[in-house]
């Protein structure tokens, strides 16, 4: 038995014992598919936080600025600061013309 044969009989002998690599096409499209499957994953979970996220912040609008907008905004506390402001005068002291 020649050198080249035995190597030939050892070699046989190791394909048949290991499980062969799939081919790069076969590991690329794997690697795609998951890929793609992590894409759609994401996709949809920004959507749902996107959503949720709206609804939430219509419900604050409407709860604190339309509903109940706080005694601030009232007709009486406005006029109560308008009085409050101080009256522009020129240097020389003379009030203006309003």
């Amino acid at each position: 038995m020649s050198l080249s044969d035995r190597y030939s009989r050892v070699r046989k002998a190791h394909r048949a014992n290991n499980r062969a690599r799939p081919p790069l096409r076969e590991r690329l499209f794997g690697l795609r598919r998951t890929l793609a499957r992590l894409l759609r994953r994401a996709v949809l979970a920004v959507t749902i936080l996107g959503v949720v996220a709206a609804g939430v912040s219509a419900w604050s609008y409407k709860a604190y600025v339309i509903d109940d907008p706080g005694a601030h905004i009232s007709r009486a506390a406005i006029e109560e600061v308008i009085a409050q402001e101080s009256r522009r005068t020129h240097p020389h002291g003379r009030v203006l013309q309003q």
